[in-house]
């Protein structure tokens, strides 16, 4: 097996290569094992990376593991980049500032563990197919975000440039700051063969993972091998439902409410479609893109994910 190691040096205000770099170097020695270490020079150029690296590769019956090591986008990156090759698997170390898709998994501290990482089992999870106005087919590993999320990630973007200001401290901040100007999104949802429905919504979530936002737990049935799609409708409400429930949101708990049970519709699905006749913004794994259109479908089992050996 070679390991690759892609690092993007921007990931968590320079975590990613001030703090990991150094462990992987070390890990690498240590285990005795073919590696590669790329920096990533841009948004994009690392699936470009891989792609070129497993179309030149001399031997494709050989296993390449690809470690993400950055936040949820790296990941991403990652993932579309090894889709349509054979025997390939992607990892991830959390070094970014949301580091969600880590949080379905139960041992953590083994995620940032390098050896523990390079001793992981490769395990078959879901992935998301999504098309932005019917465009090329791409993938997306743990959630898409539309409307008040996808805005706040956006805010995140901007508060992540303030020293001391990172992960969940700044989803709280931009959660806050969007707050003020809340807006809703007049959609077009149509979920498998159901009746498509029609509304003013504040928020909505499509997952393979159950968390966002930094340790947000917006999906708390969502798992990320069960061959479904876990959807999450936020109808239009005021603010100060909005701040009452945002507590039992971050825990996973507000669907156990009443109160979370009549403002938020949940459900789960292979299939979803979701329209606007203007423009609207989706956060797909934190990466923001914009559409009038997004067609979703689960792909059971599609990514080999190497989960590390428990510490």
């Amino acid at each position: 097996m070679k390991h690759i190691f892609v690092v993007n040096p921007a990931a968590g205000k320079g975590r990613a290569e001030k703090e990991y770099l150094p462990k992987i170097q070390q890990a690498v020695k240590k285990e005795r094992v073919s590696y590669e270490i790329h920096r990533t020079i841009n948004i994009g150029e690392g699936e470009t990376y891989i792609r070129r690296l497993l179309t030149e590769r001399k031997d494709p019956t050989e296993i390449y593991r690809f470690y993400g090591c950055g936040g949820d986008g790296t990941l991403g990156e990652v993932v579309n980049g090894i889709m349509d090759f054979p025997n390939v698997e992607a990892a991830f170390i959390p070094a970014g500032t949301g580091n969600d898709f880590a949080r379905n998994f139960p041992d953590q501290k083994a995620f940032r563990n390098i050896s523990s990482q390079i001793r992981g089992t490769g395990t078959a999870v879901d992935l998301i197919r999504y098309q932005l106005d019917q465009g090329e087919p791409r993938y997306c590993v743990n959630m898409l975000n539309i409307g008040f999320d996808c805005h706040v990630v956006m805010k995140m973007e901007e508060l992540r440039r303030i020293p001391f200001i990172r992960g969940t401290s700044a989803y709280i901040s931009g959660v806050g700051l969007v707050l003020l100007s809340k807006k809703t999104l007049p959609l077009t949802i149509q979920q498998d063969e159901n009746p498509p429905i029609s509304g003013d919504f504040l928020m909505m979530g499509v997952g393979n993972g159950k968390y966002s936002g930094g340790g947000f737990k917006g999906l708390p049935d969502a798992e990320v091998a069960d061959g479904l799609m876990d959807i999450s409708i936020v109808k239009d409400i005021t603010r100060r439902q909005f701040a009452g429930l945002v507590g039992k949101y971050k825990k996973g708990t507000h669907l156990q409410t009443e109160k979370g049970r009549a403002i938020v519709d949940y459900s789960q699905c292979h299939k979803i479609r979701i329209q606007d006749e203007e423009t609207f913004c989706v956060a797909v794994d934190g990466e923001i893109r914009r559409t009038n259109q997004i067609d979703c479908e689960i792909i059971p089992r599609a990514l080999f994910f190497s989960v590390p050996e428990s510490q």
